[in-house]
């Protein structure tokens, strides 16, 4: 997989999840004043991507989440080698 489709696969989780307009969720796009997520939101998405791509995102790295593309930066993270830069 490469960045685009991780980028691509994330972005259809968050607006099924959040039935958000597919253009609101830009890289700089903020997961909680952009788009809306509450905390609760937050911790039921992050659990929803650690299910889709079998991953676990480490506390101290979810809690640099912050926007859109820090989300994308961090699953990268955890898939490692299988995304493709």
């Amino acid at each position: 997989m490469d960045r685009v489709e991780l980028e691509t696969r994330l972005r259809e989780i968050i607006v099924s999840f959040m039935a958000v307009d597919e253009a609101k969720v830009t890289n700089s796009a903020n997961l909680v004043d952009d788009l809306g997520l509450d905390s609760l939101d937050r911790l039921e998405l992050l659990m929803k991507i650690e299910d889709s791509f079998s991953i676990h995102l480490p506390d101290e790295a979810a809690k640099q989440i912050v926007d859109f593309g820090s989300l994308v930066d961090c699953v990268a993270a955890a898939l490692g080698p299988r995304v493709v830069p």
